[in-house]
């Protein structure tokens, strides 16, 4: 709910079998105005970038739509992918400087839709803006964020904070993480699977964790730059260079055990 003029303004998302409806109900229940959206369902809908699939698309937009901030233009001639740009600079403005705080689930529920180049930079930022925090509470939705993603930017700062000794501990968990998960679509990964001492019985420091609770089918949402060709050795070349150190702090030693 926003307000605009004193008055709150809801939006409100309606599925149809020929495709979608957005409508902005003003306070007295009336229709003040409405941006049909419909596609032919013979047709494969996707997203600017075409990276999301039909389901994943209409429950992001219902969701990003929901809580539009009253700042963006409401005049009726303005077009959707007008509304969009706005929508999208806004999200990044609210991303990138953390505030106002309430709006942080709007614009990253947005943003996916904004570009993956915009999506992938903003996701880079959020983890080097707090790689020397050890708040694990803190930087579990933050990193969360790189596992359904593929590109060649996210994937060389995912190694250098694997291989940052200034970094904190859980952020450097958090990149072998994503690491393993990108060489394991299908793992199911936690923290604790790649932490909590070194299992007794291997013969490298194999955590208590075993890597992974299990596997389930995960698909890449976010497609960006390709990958190198060498990233599979890039890997493990940071593995063998973390194992090496026994200085290294015990859960990084663990986790890249893993990848």
């Amino acid at each position: 709910m926003t307000r605009r003029g004193g008055k709150p303004r809801i939006l409100e998302h309606s599925l149809s079998a020929g495709g979608a409806s957005i409508h902005r109900l003003s306070q007295q229940g009336g229709i003040d105005r409405t941006i049909s959206a419909s596609r032919a369902e013979s047709r494969r809908p996707s997203t600017a970038n075409g990276y999301l699939e039909t389901h994943a698309m209409r429950s992001l937009i219902r969701l990003a739509l929901l809580c539009i901030p009253a700042a963006l233009p409401a005049q009726s001639e303005v077009s959707d992918s007008v509304r969009l740009r706005n929508a999208c600079r806004q999200a990044v403005q609210v991303i990138t400087s953390g505030h106002p705080a309430p709006h942080q689930q709007w614009a990253w529920e947005l943003a996916p839709f904004c570009g993956h180049d915009v999506y992938v930079r903003l996701v880079v930022d959020s983890i080097r803006r707090t790689r020397l925090s050890a708040d694990l509470h803190a930087l579990g939705p933050i990193w969360h964020k790189t596992l359904n993603v593929r590109d060649a930017n996210l994937f060389g700062v995912l190694l250098e904070i694997g291989g940052d000794r200034s970094a904190s501990t859980p952020a450097r968990v958090l990149a072998f993480r994503s690491l393993v998960q990108l060489e394991n679509p299908d793992w199911i990964i936690t923290y604790a699977n790649l932490t909590g001492g070194q299992n007794p019985q291997a013969s490298f420091p194999l955590p208590n964790g075993f890597c992974s609770s299990g596997t389930q089918w995960r698909p890449v949402t976010v497609t960006g730059r390709p990958l190198p060709s060498d990233w599979h050795e890039k890997i493990q070349l940071l593995r063998v260079r973390i194992l090496a150190d026994p200085n290294e702090p015990e859960d990084v030693r663990t986790a890249a055990a893993c990848s």
